[in-house]
């Protein structure tokens, strides 16, 4: 048997599958009719004799036919538009067998094969199984247009997605490894960066980039000046104490006491108008100068206070023990001036090799 097979060519439409002009038989209320051209959607029904209401609902047989055997598959057709002499139907009911009894028979003619009738009925054998691999879908201009743009969108959504997280995995995996420190000079293996424990002026650098360095090798100091300067006037203030404790039972009344008071108020008030002078001119900190503004204050406020005791007392009998109290004082500003100067000397922590050095000298850096 000889089977004219086409594809039927119309304007744009919206359609959900494309219609092919493959000999099919429509058995609507026992009469046979011909079909225009069909689809796995619908079916168009050529010289209908029934008076048919839009969207109307009828039972119908599709009659497949092969060489020396026939199928009836039974449908529902839904009534949708009549155009001259073609009723428009779409499926309205139709099992998933059927529709791969369809979509088989549909391949069958197209390759010429209607004599293969084993493969169209091992369906019906089949447990059906719901799956979008099995269905159709032939997708319109606007529908594959509207399809791809939404895969470019979701595309790039996940293209960002995708470098958002490689970032944040590399960020992860530096943080990690990598030990980090606020510095000047920088070690390599796990990179360290140094700094110094206190704020001041970076007098000498020790150290060049490339330089191998080990344990406690010196890297860079701070500008010592103003903390050698305070420890000079302190250890000036402590001489003349002992002098005076020393020779405390040969004088009499504490006049020499507020002397010694008075001569270091003036040896803290310029050691105020000084780092005055070097804060203005920003070689030092602010936390510096107040630093030297309260010890300048102290020196008045006990000189003061000395001076009121000595008008008011007359006498020297508490004097012996101000002066030591006084060198106490003293001394454990010394030493805390001391252990300043080692802050102001950086040294390595590691055995390495310098890989940066991000300050100059004369630059003023931060603890």
């Amino acid at each position: 048997m000889k089977r004219s097979i086409m594809t039927a060519i119309e304007s744009n439409q919206m359609r959900r599958s494309q219609r092919v002009v493959i000999p099919l038989t429509i058995v609507i209320a026992g009469i046979s009719y011909h079909s225009k051209d069909w689809s796995m959607t619908g079916v168009g029904v050529d010289n209908l004799n029934l008076e048919l209401k839009h969207d109307e609902v009828i039972d119908a047989f599709l009659v497949l036919a092969m060489q020396e055997a026939k199928l009836e598959m039974p449908v529902r057709l839904q009534f949708k538009i009549k155009r001259g002499s073609v009723s428009g139907f779409e499926f309205s009911q139709i099992s998933e067998k059927n529709k791969r009894v369809l979509r088989e028979f549909l391949e069958l003619s197209i390759e010429g094969k209607l004599d293969q009738v084993d493969g169209l009925l091992s369906i019906y054998n089949e447990p059906i199984i719901d799956t979008p691999i099995k269905e159709s879908v032939i997708l319109s201009d606007e529908e594959d247009s509207a399809l791809k743009k939404a895969f470019v969108k979701r595309s790039k959504l996940y293209i960002k997605l995708g470098v958002v997280f490689f970032f944040l995995l590399v960020a992860t995996i530096y943080y990690n490894t990598s030990y980090v420190f606020r510095s000047i000079g920088t070690i390599s293996g796990n990179f360290v960066k140094i700094s110094p424990g206190v704020s001041g002026k970076l007098k000498k650098i020790d150290i060049a980039v490339g330089d191998i360095v080990h344990k406690k090798d010196l890297l860079f100091e701070l500008d010592d000046k103003m903390t050698l300067n305070q420890i000079d006037i302190i250890d000036g203030k402590l001489a003349d104490l002992h002098a005076l404790k020393n020779t405390f039972l040969h004088v009499r009344g504490n006049k020499q006491v507020l002397n010694i008071l008075k001569g270091g108020l003036n040896r803290s008030f310029k050691s105020y108008k000084s780092a005055k002078e070097l804060y203005e001119s920003r070689l030092i900190s602010i936390n510096d100068l107040r630093k030297v503004e309260d010890a300048y204050s102290r020196a008045k406020v006990k000189y003061l206070q000395e001076k009121d005791r000595y008008i008011r007392a007359g006498t020297n009998s508490n004097n012996n023990s101000s002066i030591t109290t006084l060198i106490t004082q003293l001394q454990l500003k010394r030493e805390e001036l001391i252990n300043k100067l080692n802050y102001l000397r950086v040294v390595s922590q590691t055995d390495g090799k310098i890989y940066a050095i991000k300050v100059n000298v004369g630059s003023y850096v931060g603890s």
